[in-house]
């Protein structure tokens, strides 16, 4: 007994003629698949290094920026400090451009702000001897003087001018710092109260 093909149905037909034909003919499908040896276009030339001849310190800079120190910017800031009325009067510190986000213990923007209150600080007693003084007035070329926010609501902060999410992350990194250092207080205490039972 011979054993016989089953006849072809339409079905068969069809799966037959959807079968890729061979390689190089135009209606061939073909998947793309991953080649390990080929490299994909996220790959990294590292043969281009245009920063091994610089420093650490320069490699630094150009992620975070230049890194003054506050004594620095002090002198040079002291530089072009202006006598207005007797007071002197330091130039508008600039926004820091090397802040890591990283919660130092000495934030350059914390540092920004505290420049920025004593900047206005000393303008503000500079206005009010000026408006003692008769004839005297504020200098041109010193910027404008600044407003009495007791006669203009609308007076604006320096402060207010800074990007809400530097506000928002230095409010968030002194919560944090308080928190620590009110935890610490409380194992100092509790440490001095655990010394002073076994003392007893």
């Amino acid at each position: 007994m011979t054993r016989q093909d089953p006849p072809k149905t339409s079905f068969t037909n069809q799966v037959q003629r959807k079968q890729p034909r061979g390689v190089g003919h135009k209606g061939a499908n073909h998947k793309k698949t991953f080649s390990p040896s080929k490299p994909s276009s996220l790959t990294f030339d590292t043969s281009d290094r245009k920063h091994d001849n610089l420093t650490a310190q320069q490699r630094a800079e150009l992620v975070f920026g230049k890194v003054g120190s506050r004594k620095a910017r002090r002198e040079d800031a002291e530089k072009l400090t202006r006598v207005i009325a007797g007071v002197r009067v330091p130039p508008r510190p600039e926004e820091p451009e090397n802040c890591c986000m990283s919660g130092c213990i000495n934030c350059v923007w914390e540092m920004y702000k505290e420049d920025i209150d004593h900047w206005q600080e000393k303008r503000k007693q500079a206005h009010e001897a000026l408006m003692k003084t008769p004839g005297a007035t504020w200098p041109a070329d010193f910027g404008t003087p600044p407003a009495d926010r007791a006669n203009d609501p609308e007076a604006k902060d320096e402060w207010d001018d800074v990007d809400v999410s530097i506000k928002v992350f230095l409010d968030t990194e002194k919560r944090l710092r308080k928190k620590k250092q009110a935890k610490k207080l409380q194992e100092m205490g509790g440490g001095a109260a655990q010394q002073q039972q076994a003392t007893a």
